[in-house]
């Protein structure tokens, strides 16, 4: 069991880990979320939407995180199913699928150096990190990830 009580489930086999990477960058994201009450934490999260509720229920079957049903505002589209997973089930899956990955690959490499680099902050400060605004390179890395999510013509 890891920090917060997160329970890494069991490590999937290529097959799966190749196929969840497949889903993630075709139907896929991978972001940092403004977190707490003064929205000044950063969350990893990785999402994916599918409107086959089957193929979000085999995502908590065998990485777990969770699914809620987004209904669309479109009529003429179908509710699609949303499943997340945040930062401690996503700092525990990139590294995993990360060989597998195409499209978001970029996005990939960018939350895990994240997560290493605020590992070695909280070593050297203890578990809480300091207050105040993020530090570089963290800010280049978060806006690096914006550059990379932005929608259209890059």
């Amino acid at each position: 069991m890891a920090r917060w009580g997160f329970e890494c489930p069991q490590k999937p086999s290529v097959a799966v880990l190749a196929y969840i990477a497949g889903l993630i960058d075709g139907e896929g994201s991978i972001r940092f979320a403004l977190t707490g009450r003064s929205q000044s934490q950063r969350a990893i999260q990785i999402h994916v939407w599918n409107s086959d509720a089957a193929v979000m229920n085999w995502l908590v079957t065998k990485i777990g995180g969770v699914t809620h049903l987004r209904k669309q505002t479109n009529p003429a589209l179908k509710p699609a199913w949303q499943w997340t997973a945040s930062t401690q089930r996503a700092t525990w899956l990139l590294p995993l699928i990360r060989p597998y990955m195409i499209i978001k690959a970029p996005q990939a490499d960018l939350a895990i150096s994240f997560h290493r680099i605020i590992e070695k902050m909280r070593a050297e400060h203890g578990a809480r990190l300091p207050r105040g605004p993020l530090p570089e390179p963290l800010v280049s890395i978060a806006d690096q990830m914006l550059r990379l999510n932005r929608k259209g013509a890059r």
